[in-house]
């Protein structure tokens, strides 16, 4: 009998942030998932040397590419409609890009809203207004050592539709051209669908998330109070050094994941069915020095929502 790839291999700590699926959200542990699996393929490789596979696709509505576009598309996916995408052609310094106050007019409030100051596990810090800046059509996340605290940032991505009142949205597609510059060693990030609930219960859909020496990393979590179960893994077989197109696709029946167009995986179990909000976070993991003199750059090119259409 197939036991799901996370009930095989527990939840072992490999990538010890704390973070938050919201502003207002309690400590968690994420990417605790080990490293598994092979490269480029949807069939991951627990731990005892098995091998266990994910759920087939769940219907011919999942293809296995999709159109490679490193310019921000316009152009609606085939099964969803186009919403809204940001790819960030107006300027804006550090502490001026946006703010966790909605009444403050800056240039990207309509579409972040970033994290207060969050001390995290290992002493690292988000800090959005210092580190996040907007400049030659990327937003930079200036990853580095403030006075021996090693810091980062996080936020929401605001979805553009008003009937999910700019927040969370309930099935569609995310898409976002990322890229990692500088050598972050004890650094990651994790990308995440986040419940609107506050309650991990209700699902956790990750990607791309890994240590920025590792392989970014798709993670599918469990639902109710077994969320470490019947979860799958996908691997993607590209590092974060260069530009890449990360998409998720979330069906009432499936949720696809997405490297460049080329499709990596679909998990059918566990699917979410109430209202997640889309997050970025990123900090320094276990293995990062508090004294470390370390600085790079989390670079992202432009990001986009797309609207499921009725089946």
């Amino acid at each position: 009998m197939r036991r799901s790839l996370c009930a095989l291999l527990g939840f072992a700590v490999l990538f010890g942030l704390v973070v938050f699926g919201s502003p207002k959200l309690e400590q968690r542990s994420i990417s605790a998932e080990p490293q598994v699996g092979g490269r480029a393929t949807p069939s991951a490789t627990a731990t005892d040397g098995s091998s266990v596979s994910p759920s087939p696709a769940p219907s011919a509505s999942v293809t296995k590419s999709r159109p490679y576009r490193p310019k921000l598309p316009t152009k609606s996916t085939r099964g969803f409609t186009n919403l809204a995408g940001q790819d960030f052609d107006q300027d804006a310094a550090a502490g001026e890009v946006a703010s966790r106050d909605q009444a403050v007019n800056q240039p990207y409030s309509d579409w972040i809203l970033p994290y207060g100051n969050w001390t995290g596990n290992h002493g690292g810090e988000y800090r959005f207004q210092e580190n996040v800046s907007v400049h030659d059509g990327m937003l930079d996340v200036n990853v580095r050592s403030i006075d021996g605290t090693n810091t980062g940032a996080a936020w929401i991505w605001l979805h553009p539709d008003p009937v999910f009142r700019n927040y969370g949205f309930t099935y569609g597609a995310v898409e976002q051209r990322v890229k990692v510059v500088g050598d972050l060693p004890g650094y990651g990030a994790a990308n995440l669908l986040w419940p609107d609930s506050e309650d991990r219960e209700d699902g956790e859909i990750d990607f791309p998330e890994s240590g920025f020496d590792g392989e970014p990393t798709a993670y599918h979590h469990g639902l109710g109070p077994r969320f470490k179960d019947n979860c799958s893994v996908f691997k993607t077989g590209v590092t974060w050094a260069q530009w890449h197109v990360y998409r998720i696709e979330w069906r009432p029946n499936g949720v696809s994941y997405y490297i460049d167009g080329r499709l990596i995986g679909t998990n059918t179990d566990a699917i979410p069915t109430t209202s997640h909000h889309w997050v970025t976070q990123m900090a320094r993991d276990s293995a990062g020095r508090k004294d470390a003199k370390l600085e790079g750059h989390y670079l992202v090119d432009w990001v986009r929502f797309e609207e499921l259409d009725s089946e």
